[in-house]
């Protein structure tokens, strides 16, 4: 911990990741086969590029790997269905090592730590673009970040062009907008439930083969996943609300 350096004119109601109430809580946990032959079976570990404490992570059942940023290797599950990729939250209680040279603070649970994800639980998380009490809770593929939403569609993005060829999942000549790992997309040629598998530069791999060749075919991608939670409480643009997993 660095030495204090402000003092605010009223306490903080909570902090990213911390809990907001002593109602139970859940962890989610990791299936394994009958040997426990998977990787760091019964437990999650994290992988490249670490998890946000207050945000979101994506766990792979297959590796066994949490990250913040979705790793594109399956379509996202959040309820009580099987599914390769797992959502769940990053509460406060874990282990963060201060990377940065004269650092006073850290956030990120770094790789090859042990790490445990909520399935359920009341949490303060932080609201970019704000929240108002009631509605959906969202996880950006980008970094796990919470977004608010009125309805349980998860938002989309347009402006994105890319050229696709039947037969084959590589985008090439992507330009006007960035693709992420594991965002669903949409467009003239892409095969209903095609995600992005990885995204470099002006290129992407896709889940599926397109159905047809195209040239500035016009994206639609996915921002974000469905979580099981819901915001309780009102929060302006980059303040904490507290949000709980209705029902």
């Amino acid at each position: 911990m660095g030495f204090q350096q402000s003092v605010s004119a009223a306490v903080a109601p909570g902090l990213p990741g911390g809990w907001a109430s002593a109602n139970p809580h859940s962890s989610l946990l990791q299936p394994t086969t009958g040997d426990l032959t998977l990787p760091n079976a019964q437990s999650w570990k994290v992988g490249a590029g670490g998890a946000i404490v207050g945000n979101f992570a994506f766990a792979d059942t297959t590796t066994g790997l949490v990250t913040s940023a979705n790793p594109g290797t399956g379509a996202v599950r959040s309820d009580s269905a099987p599914g390769r990729i797992r959502l769940g939250f990053v509460q406060r209680d874990q282990t963060v090592l201060i990377t940065t040279w004269l650092g006073a603070t850290g956030m990120v649970v770094q790789p090859g730590n042990g790490i445990t994800l909520l399935s359920a639980g009341d949490v303060w998380a932080r609201f970019a673009a704000g929240a108002t009490d009631g509605q959906f809770v969202f996880a950006s593929f980008a970094d796990g970040s919470a977004i608010a939403g009125a309805t349980n569609t998860a938002p989309t993005a347009t402006g994105v062009t890319a050229t696709t060829t039947s037969g084959s999942p590589n985008l090439t000549a992507v330009t006007g907008g960035t693709l992420l790992p594991g965002q669903p997309i949409s467009g003239t040629g892409i095969p209903a439930g095609a995600y992005i598998v990885s995204a470099t530069g002006s290129t992407a791999v896709m889940s599926a083969n397109a159905t047809a060749s195209g040239t500035g075919v016009a994206i639609t991608q996915t921002t974000a996943a469905l979580t099981r939670y819901r915001v309780v409480g009102n929060a302006a643009a980059g303040e904490l609300a507290k949000i709980s997993v209705q029902g």
